[in-house]
Formats: structure tokens, sequence, C-alpha cells
């Protein structure tokens, strides 16, 4: 009871060709959140847990794409796209109270598709520059 609920990653799901998620700190999540409310399209279900905001997306036919947060993790900011093979914590159902998995932003009955993990991950990255804008001036002289 009240242990959470594990989505296997990489299947197809309702809504998703391929279940992924966005992994990332809560910094970077919060200031994600902040934008995505300018970016509904890149708006899905959202947990966050342990420090970390994990973004449910559509990983669609790509092969465990990147889509350029390499570049983050090299000067420390660890933002990873998972799938295939993974595991990521639900909340539980009807469970109330303090759960180490919550909802920060819960699923919408009405809006059955995730968004694609391109979409998302465009938006941390500038949600990135934003929490950490000096780091961005390290990314910009390592990939010009």
């Amino acid at each position: 009871p009240g242990a959470p609920v594990l989505a296997a990653l990489g299947r197809t799901v309702p809504g998703a060709l391929r279940l992924g998620i966005v992994d990332v700190p809560a910094l970077v999540g919060v200031a994600a959140l902040e934008r995505l409310g300018k970016n509904p399209a890149a708006a899905g279900p959202i947990t966050d847990g342990q420090g970390r905001i994990r973004f449910l997306v559509d990983l669609g036919e790509d092969e465990e794409p990147e889509y350029g947060l390499a570049k983050w993790r090299e000067v420390g900011v660890d933002l990873r796209v998972w799938g295939r093979g993974r595991y990521c914590p639900l909340p539980t159902p009807g469970t109330v109270g303090p759960s180490w998995v919550v909802w920060a932003v819960p699923p919408d009955p009405a809006k059955r598709a995730l968004p694609h993990a391109r979409q998302v991950t465009a938006v941390l990255d500038r949600a990135v520059r934003d929490a950490y804008p000096s780091l961005w001036d390290v990314v910009t002289r390592q990939h010009p």
C-alpha cells in the first residue's frame, strides 16, 4: 500500500507511440513549468519526487534520442531522456497524504496525447538557460 505505480518506458501506451520521460533536476523543472504555461502544446503529465521532475513524453519512432541535452550534461546539469528498458514511478491512484512521488501536473483526461519529447526538450533547453545563465556562456564556447 502506498507504493508508486511503475510505468514501463519504451512501450506503446494510449496517447504515445513509445512512452518516455525527460528527467531533470527540480530547479530546471520548475523553470520549465513556467515556460510550459506559454507553450501548451508541450504540456503533459509531470511527476515530482526526490529532487527530480519527470516529464512524460512520446518518444515517437526516434531511437533513444538526446535532443541536444548532452551539451548540458557536459557542463554538469543532469538532463536525461529515458525510454526502453527503464521504469518511471507514478503516484499511486487514490493515495492521500505525503508520498515520495506526486503529480506536479496531473494527467488531463481531455488531452489524450502526450507531447513529443522534442517539444519538451526545446522548452527545457530555454529553461536551463534561464536557471543557469552562467553556464550558457560555457556551453556556447564548447558548442559553437
